[in-house]
């Protein structure tokens, strides 16, 4: 029998961190950027989601959207690794990439998803770390 996930229990490798004073305990809101853009940037939500609302605005778009969170993180100067998947490998998860990355501050798109990686956990308003990794934006290095 498979194993169940409690995606909101805190794990060595997770931490539940909801910045979003209006959600509580369980993610709602479709803010996924948002939240790991103000997780990883150690910001507050409202500033978070000002930035990325100011770039929307201009671009006639919405502040969860992949252009404007990309603009966001170049604005800040956030280097960006696009993972190539090889053949006949699997992509790397982001329980992996928190257990091999103790140090800095990341944020991870995942498939259909960003979540923030914070010295070593996922921290993030559920636990994604079974989704594979397809960008890494460096916010801050080891």
């Amino acid at each position: 029998m498979a194993k169940k996930i409690d995606y909101y229990k805190n794990t060595d490798y997770f931490e539940f961190t909801q910045p979003n004073p209006t959600e509580g305990k369980r993610c709602k809101k479709p803010d996924c950027a948002i939240r790991a853009f103000a997780i990883a940037a150690d910001m507050t939500w409202q500033d978070a989601y000002d930035v990325l609302s100011t770039i929307a605005r201009e671009d006639y778009d919405v502040p969860n959207s992949q252009n404007v969170y990309e603009k966001a993180f170049a604005q800040k100067g956030y280097k960006v690794t696009t993972l190539k998947i090889e053949k006949g490998k699997k992509r790397k998860t982001a329980e992996e990439f928190a257990k091999s990355n103790p140090k800095g501050r990341y944020i991870l798109s995942l498939a259909n998803h960003l979540c923030a990686v914070v010295d070593g956990k996922i921290r993030d308003g559920w636990n994604c770390g079974a989704k594979c990794i397809y960008k890494i934006y460096t916010v801050r290095e080891k």
